[in-house]
């Protein structure tokens, strides 16, 4: 239901917004323009999580003790995985996720563009910790709820609050990430002027291909001869 629901109604507003980008891509973007882009991908990213909530929802409450058991040790396993305590490492692998990112979408940046996204990634708020404090205290609720309430409806819930609406969710990480987000806008708007017409063309493209692909998703008789 969740895979048909998301079929109708999700994936022409994703290749809506694609077209929308793979439009702008063409040109350099100011940073309204940037952030008009990033303000629709999060909304859909919302509605994205909201259909995966009711679909892991009924995963989650057929769970035994056992496995909830084994799902508590995974979920602190990967804690401790993600948690750096260096200042300077978790610099530093900020600074190559932002270059891997936009990389991914430009191919590779020149050494004056990668400096830009240096200085932009140190002077972003760092939110490892703060944000990693908050996920474990909803994973621990998460886990007590499903060891005392079963009840589906009430775990849909408890997901859509956690994963749409944030809640709980302190008021000085929201001020952080809002201030990481508007960093990362920024930047972007930045490069945008710097990318040489072989670097456009690559993010054009790249652009290009997703929607098409995506299209073909939404239309599977485009793929008969």
């Amino acid at each position: 239901q969740s895979l048909a629901q998301h079929r109708k109604l999700e994936l022409p507003a994703v290749l809506e917004l694609l077209s929308a980008m793979e439009y702008r891509a063409a040109g350099p973007l100011t940073g309204p323009e940037v952030q008009c882009l990033v303000d629709q991908t999060e909304q859909l990213f919302r509605r994205h999580t909201r259909l995966a909530a009711g679909a892991t929802a009924p995963l989650l409450v057929r769970l035994s003790p056992r496995q909830l058991d084994e799902l508590e040790w995974r979920l602190a396993e990967r804690d401790a995985e993600y948690l750096i305590a260096d200042s300077e490492e978790r610099a530093e692998r900020r600074e190559r996720r932002f270059l891997k990112r936009i990389e991914r979408w430009t191919g590779r940046l020149e050494q004056s563009q990668r400096d830009l996204v240096r200085s932009a990634s140190r002077e972003t708020p760092d939110l490892a910790l703060p944000w990693l404090n908050y996920r474990k205290g909803r994973q621990q609720l998460l886990l007590e709820l499903l060891r005392t309430n079963n009840e589906q409806e009430s775990i849909r819930q408890f997901l859509v609050s956690w994963w749409v609406d944030l809640a709980g969710r302190p008021d000085a990480l929201r001020r952080s990430t809002d201030a990481a987000t508007l960093r990362f806008v920024e930047l972007l708007s930045r490069l945008s002027f710097t990318l040489s017409s072989e670097q456009r063309e690559t993010l054009v493209g790249r652009v290009r291909e997703l929607r098409t692909g995506l299209g073909v998703v939404l239309k599977p008789e485009a793929l008969q001869v």
